[in-house]
């Protein structure tokens, strides 16, 4: 886990200067049955969707720069939604066998550093090609929150949890496009785009830091 935290470190300079060994002590992680825990999940499982959402108000100004027909525009979604559904089928197969923590981690990042490119992408075609690799890495995301739930608490209170999250999740496409629509009477598309890379990274930063390994 050496590079994931010089990765990290790059977002949140402070983290070099905690050793990786005291990083990943159990005593700086979440109590499962703590409300951060619950609701640093069920942010972590909107990935997904505020990146969807959030980007559904810029497609005009994204065509305009581009010069590209609306159609073509459309991939950035739609090519988002392909790398969230190939990215399903692999999270859960995967962190079955190697833990949910390093990929969900690795899910995270891949959506951080994606998320940067596309901030500062140069053609439509570009973009187009990041939001897949975006959306298979939010995938992760969507898929393993539910299924550290599912690994840190009985059925009845899973049931509970699951609750909570769903009201993120919720909570998260109705505020999405007009949260998007007044930002862009302030800054461009790529503002967005580096806004909601900046709210990933920091929630990758505190899964890093704060949510332990589940799968037993």
């Amino acid at each position: 886990l050496d590079w994931l935290h010089r990765l990290f470190a790059t977002f949140y300079p402070p983290l070099a200067r905690i050793p990786i060994t005291s990083m990943l002590s159990p005593s700086r992680h979440f109590d499962p049955s703590s409300t951060a825990f619950i609701i640093l999940i069920g942010f972590v499982t909107a990935v997904q969707a505020m990146s969807t959402t959030l980007t559904l108000p810029a497609l005009p100004a994204i065509a305009s720069e581009f010069a590209a027909t609306p159609d073509v525009v459309q991939f950035t979604l739609s090519g988002f939604l392909i790398g969230v559904a190939c990215g399903q089928i692999l999270s859960g197969a995967v962190s079955d066998r190697y833990g949910r923590r390093p990929v969900l981690l690795a899910g995270l990042a891949l959506s951080v550093v994606t998320g940067v490119g596309c901030t500062f992408a140069t053609s439509i075609d570009l973009l187009i090609a990041l939001r897949v690799l975006q959306g298979f890495g939010c995938a992760a995301g969507m898929i393993l929150g539910r299924a550290i739930v599912r690994d840190a608490f009985p059925r009845d209170q899973a049931l509970k949890a699951m609750a909570g999250i769903a009201v993120t999740v919720g909570i998260v496409p109705m505020l999405g496009p007009p949260l998007t629509g007044m930002l862009l009477e302030l800054i461009s598309w790529r503002g967005v785009f580096g806004l909601l890379t900046l709210i990933t990274a920091v929630l990758t930063v505190f899964v890093y830091t704060k949510i332990p390994e589940t799968l037993r």
